[in-house]
């Protein structure tokens, strides 16, 4: 069996847009980069619990997260990138999902 995953961003901003355009495509899993024009990396313990929700009432899963890890520059400070990284783990289980890229 395939089961087909999209970045639903690029067919709308806002929740609601990408889980219509999911829907209408028969896609049931987001690769979820971006959700009311915030970064996943922007979102709030508490927004994403709300999110999650919305997501499992739609029938849709969140197979992974598209993140920006990696995309800083050799310098940064590690300790707040760190924090970054722990932040995506704790969104990743909010949303049931295993995986981030």
């Amino acid at each position: 069996m395939i089961r087909l995953c999209a970045f639903a961003d690029e067919a709308g901003s806002s929740l609601d847009d990408q889980i219509a355009a999911l829907r209408r495509e028969g896609v049931s899993f987001l690769e979820l980069r971006s959700i009311d024009g915030k970064n996943v990396l922007s979102l709030s313990e508490a927004e994403a619990e709300g999110y999650a929700a919305r997501l499992r009432q739609a029938g849709i899963s969140v197979f992974s997260i598209g993140s920006p890890l990696g995309k800083v520059d050799i310098d940064c400070d590690f300790d707040a990138y760190l924090e970054q990284v722990r932040h995506l783990f704790r969104l990743d289980h909010i949303f049931s999902c295993t995986r981030i890229r």
